[in-house]
């Protein structure tokens, strides 16, 4: 049951490498980390002989679980980069490929030239792996992009590819339909930018509060009220200069690398 969940998700990672190879990591890989890790303390570290093995079966332990995690999150860290890359890029290449089937050429047709002339890395691999299907394994046109939207983690491509198959055998107008999906797209993606400009508008708002006026003011009130002593926080007095030192080089910068966190996240979840 694992292995068919982990099947499932590799087959989404784009990887290279065959599945069986990745099983055989995850089995010899985390036991092998940890036993070097072990015998690096056992042998290596000034530790009193009592320590050594516990030492050396602590590190060794924590060493395997941790390349065993490694191992098992990169492929959901990849269909994670895979989806949300599909999601943001595949519309443009829809909108380039509805003139050609509006144009009556084949199918086949149409995705040699994708896979031949589209820009984006990602998509052109996905598209060969799609002439692969048809010219070397013999598949249906409809047949290869069916497997090809099961092997890609998009749910917006899983859909055009089902429209294309599900359109394709009932009728020659396939572009009408591959159009009214790419308004749909186009019109969630303006959806998505509008929220995304908002909640940077309100971040941006909130930074210049927090980390632009807020340090001013303490600075301003520091040096006013430095006359009548320093700010008493429980038995510790700081003065105005502690103060600025403690704004400006302790203050700021965490506040600075908290508020690009946040846009960071912000921009990558609307996009």
């Amino acid at each position: 049951m694992i292995t068919r969940l982990l099947f499932q998700l590799y087959k989404q990672t784009g990887l290279l490498l065959p599945f069986s190879r990745y099983v055989r990591l995850i089995k010899v890989g985390p036991p092998i980390a940890g036993a070097a890790a072990a015998l690096t303390v056992a042998l290596l570290l000034p530790l009193p002989p009592e320590l050594r093995f516990i030492g050396g079966v602590a590190v060794g332990a924590a060493t395997g679980l941790t390349s065993l995690a490694l191992l098992v999150m990169y492929p959901v860290m990849l269909v994670s980069r895979r989806r949300t890359h599909f999601e943001s890029s595949f519309i443009y290449t829809l909108g380039f490929m509805i003139p050609l089937i509006a144009a009556r050429l084949p199918l086949d047709r149409v995705v040699r030239v994708v896979a031949e002339t589209e820009p984006d890395r990602e998509i052109a691999r996905e598209f060969r792996l799609i002439v692969r299907d048809i010219v070397a394994l013999g598949m249906d046109p409809l047949e290869a992009l069916r497997a090809s939207g099961e092997r890609t983690p998009s749910q917006s491509y899983r859909e055009v590819v089902e429209v294309m198959s599900e359109a394709g055998r009932l009728t020659e107008r396939l572009e009408e339909f591959l159009l009214a999906r790419h308004e749909w797209m186009l019109r969630v993606k303006t959806i998505r930018l509008a929220a995304m400009i908002r909640s940077m508008a309100l971040l941006f708002e909130t930074y210049s509060v927090i980390a632009i006026l807020l340090p001013v003011l303490v600075a301003v009130m520091a040096v006013a009220l430095s006359p009548l002593g320093g700010i008493a926080i429980g038995s510790l007095t700081l003065g105005p200069v502690e103060v600025l030192a403690f704004t400006a080089f302790v203050y700021a910068p965490l506040v600075g690398v908290l508020f690009y966190v946040l846009f960071s996240l912000s921009s990558g979840l609307e996009t």
